[in-house]
């Protein structure tokens, strides 16, 4: 937009952020239907006593997995302020 003030044309600007804008609003909202979607598809597909206790733990390992990658990057960047050599 501010491209646009600059070279004069601001009406220009005003559609591409309106374009960008639709655009962005069809694709989230075209990603939450198919989650939504492949969410119910999953449930239907998935029902059982091993699925149930696999899905039980799936949370548990995302946030294990994240918060370890996480002390990593932590320690990545704190082993390159050299103050660990």
């Amino acid at each position: 937009m501010l491209s646009a003030i600059g070279l004069g044309r601001v009406l220009f600007g005003l559609y591409l952020i309106l374009g960008f804008s639709l655009g962005l609003a069809g694709v989230l909202v075209l990603t939450g239907l198919a989650l939504l979607y492949a969410g119910k598809f999953a449930g239907r597909m998935l029902s059982g006593k091993r699925s149930a206790t696999f899905f039980r733990y799936v949370p548990i390992l995302g946030a294990v997995g994240v918060t370890v990658l996480g002390i990593g990057i932590a320690f990545d960047a704190l082993w390159q302020t050299n103050l660990f050599r």
